[in-house]
């Protein structure tokens, strides 16, 4: 029985093994620029999205389905697009693209540790604000390569060891606050409990989606504004309560709404 312990050490990790060697946080990085963000609507019932509090129905308001098939998609906020859309808030996606373009919103996804861009065990994602402003193409893009600086203000959101399959990777829980300016005001905008899933493509594009909870309070101090049109506040004082479906208070009563964005990346480099 000599040949024993030789053949259980044969039968372990070695320092060569290769799916170890992916997560030894040595492999290159990639840095990536969210340059287009937009909301996700729904169709028929159908939207993309995440399961973002493992329950279906909360609040009495319904679930989505994923194109795919999966079940408990919250992504309330698309109930209430087409009713925003006829007042002045059907603007905020402009709002947003203008954020990006003058460089007040930057978001910078750091895939680190990536060793494969098709499958890989072990990738750390991490999302925070960048610094700078933008160089613009003749369509009015941000364009890819361009070196910013992270905002020293504001912490980064790291998750460890993703794995990322079929060139996506999912990461949680993420914090994100998308500052929004109205005028001369500025809104900040905190998903909380955030997803996040960057697909890179073999052609070198990279999308995504980007989901979270933001709370009914955040959205009524944008309505509140005396630069926004009146009549958005009664619409949204009585529409919140029925769509919200995030964190149930101790009345019943959801605290906030889903909300889920599409975006498109470009890479990019930092100081």
């Amino acid at each position: 029985m000599r040949w024993l312990p030789l053949l259980l050490l044969g039968c372990g990790p070695t320092p060569e093994d290769p799916v170890l060697a992916e997560c030894d946080g040595d492999g290159p990085a990639r840095t990536l620029l969210i340059r287009d963000i937009r909301f996700v609507r729904q169709t028929d019932g159908v939207s993309e999205g995440f399961d973002l509090d493992g329950e279906t129905g909360t609040c009495g308001v319904d679930d989505y389905v994923a194109p795919d098939g999966t079940p408990s998609i919250d992504n309330a906020f698309a109930g209430l697009i087409p009713a925003l859309e006829l007042t002045e808030a059907r603007t905020i996606e402009d709002i947003i693209a203008e954020s990006i373009h003058s460089g007040r919103l930057l978001l910078l996804i750091d895939l680190e540790d990536l060793d494969r861009e098709d499958d890989d065990p072990c990738v750390d994602v991490v999302l925070q604000r960048g610094v700078g402003i933008p160089m613009l193409g003749n369509d009015g893009e941000v364009l890819p390569g361009q070196t910013f600086d992270v905002n020293p203000n504001l912490g980064a959101s790291r998750v460890a060891g993703a794995p990322l399959a079929g060139g996506s990777v999912v990461a949680s829980p993420l914090e994100l606050t998308l500052p929004v300016q109205i005028f001369e005001y500025e809104f900040d905008f905190s998903l909380s409990d955030a997803v996040l899933r960057v697909d890179l493509a073999p052609d070198g594009t990279v999308h995504g989606i980007l989901a979270g909870g933001l709370s009914l309070a955040s959205i009524l101090e944008v309505a509140n504004n005396p630069d926004v049109d009146p009549a958005l506040l009664p619409l949204i004082e009585g529409l919140l309560p029925l769509f919200a479906d995030l964190e149930p208070g101790p009345d019943g009563e959801c605290q906030k709404l889903s909300m889920t964005f599409a975006f498109e990346a470009v890479d990019a480099f930092r100081f």
